[in-house]
């Protein structure tokens, strides 16, 4: 329109000697308008090399004026061959010949500083240049003819219809960031596995339940559920089965959650439960326990599995807690309950706390003591009860803290909840094994055993494997000479995982014992289908085997059934002698307790002279169990 109102039309409009001379005139502004609407563009999209743009479009400018000119002039009949004319010409080549050899400056191409006018401007500049061209010819005495008419609409149509498209692409800009920010919402507040509310959302939620219940009084509870072998099952089955396992357990939660309630997946296999209207929390904490005690179907598999669960619950008695405190009085609660042996729950007491807080005191001290080897191994022996034959010895962990024995049943349990029973068990294992060793190279052969206690947590532990190798690997012994002594809540509590490392131990000659059987009420369906090689009667099982009938019949028909089952049976905890003939008589392979030998130092121990005090001396035969 520009090109029409000051040199396209007036060369039209003045015609030419001939048809040719007036296609070349024309051609001259109509290449410009080519030219520049190039150079224009390529400015304004290109964003580097903008130095050499610079030139090239000012080059082109250049040129396009003269071409202009030329055509104007020649119309008109008052050009001539040497003209000031020509210098558009010779600037406008120079111009794009040195933006051919200049160097690019890159660092002005990114500069915020020298960013030209956005492309989206250009369509109403364009238009306003040539409304004011047109007006101003118009203003002086030159009638707008129908082209410039035509050609001005054809424009106005167009910066209409980009405007309405420009109008139409921010209208789904904007559905597209609401879809965006309402995705972005949801991811920020919601678990992306589960679907549940994530630990962000559930502590927003306690937040307002607690100022609420500032106001009103009403009780609030958070139930704390914890997934008991959780990690187990991701070690075995692998981390796809794990997440559709949390998947189904969040099914489960959500069927028994009511509508009112918060449930969320803080984490892991860390669930969480608001309840906020008063009701019991413990009769939801029940509801959460015996839902997740059945099995689930996972890839063909059914999978046992367990949660432990621990509530606080915050009224008018206590006052008013921060959310971050009501649920770590939970998460105490449900430690309470891993402690307890699991697969239950347990409602937040203020006594809990000085528990933990001990754990916190134990935990470093314990840790220190293992670090410098400090907690020590004791053996007591194990003898075979037909011919008296020394079998092996039983490692036992001491600790001595403050200048007192600190018993095992309090430092090991310490030692799981805190983290360090993996360093305490591969202490103890190179303790055993050394000494193993040691006898083994005073008697001068390796049939002699050595039995050390493995925690239940150890048996999800892949590292479990490694450990007990390297022990035996690092002090030269066979790996037929160890036996690892396993309790019933271990394969309770870890069923998948604890078959899992049994066979892969004992594929490598590693043998396991069954300690302390009889004291867990589902003993014996814990005998099938795990590799083991001998069972230990608990103390408790054998206690009044002399002195009452009904004990020994139930001792009878244990043996019995162990016996079918192909596996030897070792007497824990005998004290009396007529216990021990008891034992004799229903075909026990072997015995240990403070009758046969009290647990002692390395140090104090004579093995060559117990084996030499012996009816018949240590042999392979004596020593398999």
């Amino acid at each position: 329109l520009i090109s029409w109102s000051t040199v396209l039309g007036p060369t039209v409009r003045a015609g030419g000697a001939s048809l040719f001379a007036v296609v070349v005139s024309v051609a001259y502004p109509i290449g410009d308008i080519l030219l520049l609407t190039v150079a224009v563009l390529a400015f304004v999209q290109g964003s580097r090399r903008r130095g050499p743009l610079i030139l090239v479009s000012l080059g082109m400018g250049a040129m396009a004026l003269s071409d202009g000119a030329f055509a104007y002039l020649t119309t008109s009949g008052s050009f001539s061959t040497v003209s000031i004319v020509d210098l558009g010409w010779c600037v406008g080549f120079a111009l794009i010949g040195l933006g051919g050899v200049v160097r690019s400056d890159d660092a002005l191409a990114s500069s915020p500083d020298r960013a030209v006018v956005p492309a989206s401007v250009l369509p109403y500049a364009g238009l306003l240049v040539a409304a004011v061209v047109v007006l101003s010819q118009n203003l002086m005495g030159r009638a707008v003819d129908r082209p410039s008419v035509a050609l001005s609409t054809v424009v106005l149509v167009l910066v209409l219809a980009r405007q309405f498209t420009t109008l139409t692409d921010n209208r789904e800009l904007a559905r597209i960031v609401n879809a965006r920010e309402t995705e972005l919402r949801h991811q920020a507040f919601y678990d992306g596995l589960t679907g549940l509310a994530n630990r962000a959302l559930f502590i927003n939620r306690v937040r307002h339940a607690l100022e609420l219940q500032g106001r009103d009084q009403r009780p609030v509870s958070v139930a704390f559920v914890d997934l008991d072998g959780f990690k187990g099952i991701n070690d075995t089955l692998g981390h796809a089965a794990g997440d559709e396992l949390l998947v189904l357990v969040a099914r489960r939660l959500g069927g028994i959650a009511r509508s009112a309630d918060t449930l969320a997946r803080l984490g892991g296999d860390e669930f969480a439960l608001l309840m906020e209207h008063g009701d019991d929390p413990s009769a939801m904490a029940r509801a959460v326990v015996e839902a997740l005690r059945g099995p689930f179907q996972l890839n063909g598999r059914l999978v046992k599995m367990s949660a432990s669960v621990g509530v606080a619950t915050v009224g008018d008695e206590t006052g008013t807690l921060s959310a971050d405190d009501l649920l770590s009085r939970a998460d105490i609660a449900m430690y309470a309950v891993k402690r307890s042996g699991r697969n239950d729950f347990r409602q937040y007491t203020s006594d809990l706390r000085l528990a933990e807080g001990d754990d916190m005191v134990l935990r470093q001290a314990l840790a220190d003591a293992i670090q410098q080897r400090q907690v020590r191994a004791v053996f007591q022996p194990i003898f075979n009860i037909s011919n008296g034959g020394l079998v092996g010895y039983e490692a036992l962990a001491r600790w001595r803290y403050n200048g007192a024995d600190v018993p095992p049943d309090v430092f090991v349990p310490v030692a799981e909840r805190t983290g360090l029973i993996a360093a305490l068990t591969s202490l103890m294992l190179d303790h055993a094994c050394g000494q193993l060793a040691a006898w083994s190279a005073e008697l001068g052969h390796s049939t002699m055993l050595m039995g050390v206690n493995i925690s239940a947590q150890e048996l999800g532990d892949p590292s479990l494997h490694q450990r007990v190798l390297a022990a035996v690997a690092s002090h030269g012994l066979a790996p037929d000479q160890l036996v690892l002594e396993i309790t019933e809540s271990a394969l309770v509590a870890n069923p998948v995982t604890a078959r899992m490392t049994l066979t892969s131990l004992t594929d490598l000659g590693v043998t396991f014992s069954l300690d302390d059987f009889g004291s867990g009420f589902n003993g014996f369906s814990q005998l099938i289908g795990v590799p083991l090689r001998s069972v230990k009667l608990d103390q408790t099982f054998i206690a009044d085997i002399d002195t009452d009938p009904a004990s020994r019949r139930l001792l009878e028909g244990v043996m019995l059934l162990i016996r079918h089952l192909g596996l030897r049976v070792v007497g824990e905890g005998v004290e009396r002698p007529e216990q021990l003939e008891v034992l004799r008589a229903v075909g026990c392979d072997a015995a240990q307790g403070y009758l046969l030998g009290r647990p002692a130092d390395a140090s104090v121990i004579d093995v060559l002279g117990q084996v030499l005090a012996s009816d018949v001396g240590l042999t392979a035969d004596t020593a398999r169990l």
